[in-house]
């Protein structure tokens, strides 16, 4: 049991010298950076106050766990925390592509964040992969780029194509019409050509 509490209290201790900020989002830095140790600090949810030097000591105190942005105290299951909104772990990546993760994803042994600031308990050496993580990512997105713009070639081509088949079916009916035009007016013609001669025919039978 006493290695247990031992390794326990170092645990707590290597986490309570975090900033009161490691870890918090963007939207709630500038919340976080007024914190003082010795001052009350209002949870998120508004009800509850602890003293600032209570935030980020991995020991979950508020019941929405908004004092652990950068532990994952508050994520154990046999507490009934419920955590704000959209709540992560903001990675430091300094100078690179924003990352959040899950708090319980905080000292877990695997290396999430691309420069290793989520495992920092010595369970694990996170190296910084920042640099080649974005070369990947800057590929990938230069890649889906290109597809992207050969298939909008594709789809105003085919476009292309209906618009002219299009044009091509109105120059054909235009035609059709025409033609059918231009055969009503010839039945027209000969039907009035073929009065005089039914008039005729009939004078005749009635000479007889």
């Amino acid at each position: 049991m006493l290695p247990y509490i031992f390794f326990f209290s170092l645990v707590i201790t290597g986490c309570s010298a975090l900033e009161p900020s490691y870890g918090v989002q963007d939207g709630f830095l500038e919340y976080f950076a007024a914190v003082h140790p010795e001052k009350p600090f209002n949870c998120l949810c508004g009800n509850v106050s602890i003293m600032g030097h209570q935030v980020n000591d991995d020991y979950c105190d508020c019941p929405d766990g908004s004092d652990e942005p950068g532990t994952s105290a508050c994520t154990n299951d046999r507490l009934e925390v419920n955590l704000p909104k959209k709540w992560k772990f903001r990675c430091k990546n300094i100078g690179f592509k924003q990352q959040e993760i899950p708090h319980n994803q905080i000292n877990d042994g695997l290396c999430d964040c691309c420069d290793g600031s989520d495992e920092y308990s010595d369970i694990i050496a996170c190296p910084n992969v920042c640099a080649e993580t974005q070369e990947i990512e800057e590929k990938k997105r230069l890649e889906n780029e290109r597809v992207r713009e050969a298939g909008m070639r594709e789809k105003e081509k085919m476009m292309e194509q209906v618009r002219k088949n299009r044009e091509d079916d109105k120059v054909q009916l235009e035609n059709e019409i025409m033609e059918l035009e231009r055969v009503r007016k010839s039945i027209e013609e000969k039907s009035v050509k073929l009065v005089p001669f039914e008039e005729k025919k009939g004078q005749r039978k009635g000479a007889t």
